[in-house]
């Protein structure tokens, strides 16, 4: 990829150029996140996977919501984590939860 490693060793190589933190997505393993402090598995929350288009895009969603509430980094990674758990257990590309499932 861009660094020709994988893994915690490719954000760490990451951090190099000057980003705060690098969030790397896993499926359905969750996603890891690394700053210059902190290296921490987020573990996905356990559904049964119906289809995964959209995934990334719900993570991401639920990152930015989860940003833009004030949560820190590492609350806003559990969030977009089970954002994305939620969306693939729905067919198609609009899979997003509403917050009221996200709640319960």
């Amino acid at each position: 990829m861009l660094t020709g490693l994988e893994g915690k060793e490719a954000g760490i190589r990451l951090l190099e150029y000057g980003p705060k933190a690098v969030i790397i997505t896993k499926g359905a393993e969750g996603c890891l996140l690394i700053t210059k402090d902190l290296t921490r598995e987020v573990p996905a929350l356990r559904s049964k996977a119906v289809d995964t288009t959209g995934a990334g895009d719900s993570f991401v969603a639920g990152l930015i919501s989860g940003l833009l509430e004030n949560k820190g980094l590492e609350e806003a990674t559990e969030f977009a984590t089970l954002v994305a758990s939620i969306s693939v257990t729905r067919r198609g590309a609009r899979t997003t939860p509403c917050r009221e499932e996200i709640k319960n």
